[in-house]
């Protein structure tokens, strides 16, 4: 998925370019389409690393601990991040009742 927006990416900056200076036309959308596609392919490329356990971690310490503790860690870690995720969805659902 994170290829086929990247190509969509790719094909929609050469398009814009060559409306742009051979054509003369200039769309109003593209730019901010442009932006969420990037956002989205940066997001989506984050997931699939995280999922993987590939994402940009440091991990000096993790490296240093038996299997059993870093498995621990691991899952402290996500424990975690599921709950600032949690707070955050429940959180912004409050604050879409004010809006």
């Amino acid at each position: 998925m994170t290829g086929i927006l990247f190509l969509i990416l790719f094909l929609l900056s050469i398009l814009r370019i060559f409306s742009r200076y051979l054509l003369g036309v200039a769309w109003l959308w593209e730019p901010d389409f442009s932006r969420l596609l990037f956002i989205w392919i940066v997001f989506a490329g984050a997931t699939v690393l995280y999922a993987g356990k590939d994402h940009l971690a440091v991990d000096f310490f993790l490296n240093r601990m038996t299997a059993k503790v870093r498995e621990r860690t691991h899952f402290i870690i996500d424990l975690v991040t599921t709950l600032f995720l949690g707070i955050l969805v429940v959180k912004a659902s409050k604050s879409q009742k004010y809006a």
